[in-house]
């Protein structure tokens, strides 16, 4: 019987990877150097969450945003000076 304070339990696991990664592609919507970034960690979180079986919808979420941000931006940079006289 325990008195007092309640017993110890352990944090629940995270995947910490996948979290950054989904931070860093959707802060890339401002600052797209960042997808280079968050594209790669995307990958590295779904290879985690395949092992530990957490965090695999957040790197999946990651590696489709800065996936699709990053074609957005090479499709604007690529318009944009080709618009140029």
């Amino acid at each position: 019987m325990h008195y007092g304070y309640a017993p110890y339990q352990t944090p629940p696991p995270s995947n910490g990877i996948a979290t950054a990664a989904l931070v860093l592609s959707l802060v890339g919507f401002a600052a797209p150097c960042l997808l280079a970034v968050a594209l790669p960690l995307g990958g590295v979180g779904l290879s985690k969450a395949r092992k530990t079986g957490v965090g695999h919808g957040q790197a999946l979420a990651a590696t489709i945003v800065a996936s699709v941000l990053l074609l957005g931006w090479i499709l604007f940079i690529t318009l944009y000076v080709a618009s140029k006289p």
